[in-house]
């Protein structure tokens, strides 16, 4: 984890994932007198509930029901929010989805999903406010990744890999921006979600949400670039990214043979659209 300054108090925040999970939290954490919020979730009377819990902690808050997978319509509501409160201090892309792959028999559908949520949602909810900050040189864009981006894990191929791609899209970002612009990173490990709540193996350092959008407001203060959190996750996966191929399949080996549930198929049937914070 690594920093480069400290930043000014947010007062306007854009937020996607907003009726559960981290994104609620964030909106609870952020709601005071003097902020805007703008929320975004797919489950609107969720959202919507959330908006009254914000709104009675003295932020003024909108309201926008839509999919991030929705490019189109995400684009509108960030378009709407800018309209409404001129600029945007503070962009935190956190709706994501978890699917295995085995849970559809090996067809293209989980990656599809998966990327475009865990993906192409973040880019697209970070990507219209991009103009308006850098021609500022202030604001701060965060996604909210997983230590899951680090390395493959055994059936989760797309979602690993939509977090892979979501790290190096903001690193490549960031690098563009050049400082112009604070781009953070968010790596956690196992959050209380109503996402995580369907995983069928037990999670080892589990946060919950309040105390993981306490870490990445923190961030947010400190301009950080990249976070990962609880730190003995970050340790484990500091060394897990180091390790050759080969001592890391044994290793993927050995905890399979001592834990098999970790990779096993829950017994309980998916969800059409999987497993969603947002």
């Amino acid at each position: 984890m690594c920093s480069v300054g400290t930043g000014r108090t947010p007062r306007t925040i854009f937020i996607t994932g907003a009726s559960s999970g981290i994104g609620e939290a964030l909106a609870s954490l952020y709601a005071e007198p003097g902020r805007t919020l703008g929320l975004l979730a797919r489950r609107e009377a969720a959202l919507h509930a959330v908006a009254v819990r914000c709104r009675a902690r003295g932020a003024e808050v909108e309201v926008y029901p839509v999919d991030v997978a929705d490019a189109h319509a995400v684009h509108a509501a960030a378009s709407a929010f800018l309209s409404r409160v001129g600029e945007v201090d503070l962009v935190i892309a956190n709706a994501g989805i978890s699917l295995r792959d085995d849970e559809t028999g090996g067809d293209d559908r989980v990656p599809r999903e998966v990327m475009a949520i865990n993906f192409l949602g973040a880019v697209q909810t970070l990507a219209p406010f991009i103009p308006t900050m850098e021609a500022r040189g202030a604001g701060s864009l965060v996604a909210v990744s997983s230590v899951a981006g680090f390395r493959g894990l055994p059936n989760a191929g797309a979602y690993s890999a939509s977090k892979a791609a979501l790290n190096a899209w903001m690193e490549s970002l960031r690098l563009r921006l050049d400082g112009r612009v604070h781009v953070m990173t968010v790596c956690p490990g196992f959050v209380t979600t109503p996402m995580t709540a369907a995983n069928p193996f037990p999670m080892p350092w589990l946060l919950s949400a309040d105390e993981a959008a306490r870490r990445i407001a923190r961030g947010v203060r400190r301009r950080t670039v990249v976070i990962v959190f609880p730190r003995r996750m970050r340790w484990l996966m500091l060394l897990v990214s180091a390790a050759p191929p080969w001592l890391y399949d044994r290793a993927v080996r050995w905890v399979r043979s001592r834990r098999p549930e970790v990779f096993h198929r829950s017994t309980a049937a998916p969800s059409k659209t999987g497993d969603r914070d947002d």
